[in-house]
């Protein structure tokens, strides 16, 4: 191992086998966990922030672990607070939309939100779209209700902008859909309201737009960890590179078998990001069987293309274990 890898974790969670222990321990540099499916990689997230609090004495406040259900965000904190032997109340730890709205009631005012906005779910958001659809005269038959909600998470979850999409718009279809983004926009502005896409995308905003916030967060956060990395989309990467600017702080786990499948997105936004940075090279095989052990599959393979376009002066971070 690297220098910058402990051998070991202290404490060592029983659970975790050897090769699982040196992937927790891994710090020097940006890291990518490919694994099988059900090998234990939410176990080594959670050892990884353990080790972090407990042996590099990292304050829990200046880590940023991100996961998709709430059900995965308790039981992460609840097994960090295990092995950490002490209370992570200030962890940034949850789902990604939980770890934005909890961002943007902090910094709102920067984008022109109260602290106390609302949070509109589907229903709520329905009724905004329904009399802005009659107000543009736009008919059922021409865009359906759920044409129109699918359309907006669309162009959300994608970091497009209202501007960007009407700029974007061709045809008289694309540019009516354009101009309902805009008014849907500008309603909510003026309710102080958000939809769930919303957060990412103004949480994306406010650190994009706004360099004493995003200087701000990315001061006092020290490590960017992600679960189930190969599920982002282009919102959630935009807001992790922001957060993770000096990118010997990222972490992701993601599972070896699924790789090839969201390669055309997930991988290639981590090439583009990552290239012309010099990394260091960690490779790890597994050792042993069962659950509680991580896949033997070699990943290598599918970084061929991403090694061979790095400059000599940058190597990819692979750890395949």
């Amino acid at each position: 191992m690297s220098n910058g890898m402990s051998a070991d974790l202290r404490p060592a969670p029983p659970e975790l086998n050897q090769v699982q222990r040196e992937a927790a321990a891994y710090d020097d540099g940006p890291r990518l966990v490919f694994a099988g499916a059900g090998t234990g990689k939410t176990r080594v997230l959670t050892a990884a922030i353990a080790h972090l609090i407990h042996e590099r004495s990292v304050p829990p406040s200046a880590i940023f672990a991100a996961t998709f259900t709430n059900k995965a965000a308790r039981e992460m904190r609840s097994r960090v607070e295990t092995l950490a032997g002490l209370s992570c109340q200030g962890l940034w730890i949850g789902t990604f939309h939980s770890l934005c709205a909890r961002m943007l009631r902090r910094e709102a005012a920067h984008i022109g939100y109260e602290p106390s906005f609302s949070i509109y779910d589907e229903d709520d958001q329905e009724a905004v779209v329904r009399p802005l659809l009659r107000q543009l005269g736009i008919e059922e038959r021409a865009m359906t209700l759920g044409a129109a909600r699918a359309a907006l998470s669309r162009w959300k979850n994608d970091g497009v902008s209202p501007e960007q999409a009407a700029a974007a718009a061709a045809g008289y279809q694309a540019q009516q859909a354009a101009k309902l983004y805009d008014a849907y926009q500008r309603t909510l502005q003026r309710l102080q309201a958000m939809d769930f896409d919303d957060l990412l995308a103004n949480a994306v905003r406010l650190l994009r737009d706004h360099e004493q916030v995003r200087a701000k967060y990315g001061t006092f956060l020290r490590y960017v960890l992600v679960d189930e990395y190969q599920d982002t989309n282009r919102a959630q990467f935009q807001l992790v590179r922001l957060l993770a600017a000096a990118l010997d702080k990222f972490r992701a786990f993601a599972p070896v078998l699924e790789v090839d499948a969201s390669r055309s997105e997930t991988v290639k936004r981590a090439e583009a990001w990552m290239e012309g940075v010099r990394l260091q090279i960690e490779a790890s095989r597994a050792a042993g069987t069962g659950t509680d052990a991580l896949s033997t599959g070699d990943v290598g393979a599918t970084w061929d293309h991403w090694s061979a376009r790095a400059t000599p002066e940058a190597a990819m971070t692979r750890v395949s274990v």
